[in-house]
């Protein structure tokens, strides 16, 4: 096992929050909208990224850009961790002849079950605090008391579990399919594999 990925995994989720996280506020702001037009009878108002960036600085400054960040900084470290670690320790123990597992012979296999272990654990730390974040993006109210979390804690757990082991399956299998490439290639194959599952699995996110 390589206890690295662990580490890795911490130190990339930190990175991933601070320059991904007004990216995320925006689309919470565009998914709350178009729910309420569907199902609240309000009138449906949606703005443009860069707008929608310029008139929140203009009207509340530019840490309004990072309402939530809290819940996703205490969230992501975990889930990172989860994220690479899991995979790591998964493949590990199905690839270990000590503990091989004759039913798992196929790497493909192999691959999409350490992503679907990683996936669901890491939604296991994950839904919570995406709670929060969430509540605090779309309400502007206060943390939320510790009855509202044990009421509300798992909320959309199963669609957050799914999409999260679709993509960490996808992310595993080509992060270990093409590991004897070179760094640019493995960069732009990985990162274009997780580009289109993304765009595949988002109707789950919503």
């Amino acid at each position: 096992m390589d206890s690295k990925k662990y580490i890795y995994g911490g130190i990339s989720g930190i990175i991933e929050s601070c320059v991904s996280h007004p990216f995320d506020y925006y689309k919470i702001h565009t998914q709350a909208n178009i729910f309420q037009s569907q199902f609240q009878t309000k009138s449906r108002t949606r703005i443009a990224l860069i707008p929608f960036f310029i008139n929140t600085v203009h009207t509340h400054g530019f840490g309004a850009l990072y309402t939530g960040f809290i819940p996703k900084i205490i969230s992501i470290i975990p889930t990172r961790i989860i994220f690479w670690g899991v995979q790591s320790t998964t493949l590990y123990h199905l690839q270990n002849p000590r503990v091989y597992c004759p039913s798992i012979k196929n790497k493909k296999i192999q691959y999409i079950t350490a992503g679907s272990v990683a996936g669901f654990c890491q939604t296991l730390v994950e839904t919570p605090m995406e709670i929060v974040k969430i509540r605090l993006m779309t309400k502007k109210q206060t943390l939320p008391g510790l009855s509202y979390l044990i009421k509300n804690a798992y909320n959309g757990f199963r669609w957050n579990a799914s999409r999260n082991m679709i993509f960490c399956s996808a992310v595993c299998m080509s992060n270990n399919t093409f590991r004897e490439k070179n760094e640019f290639s493995k960069f732009f194959i990985n990162s274009s594999a997780a580009f289109l599952i993304s765009i595949v699995t988002q109707p789950l996110d919503f």
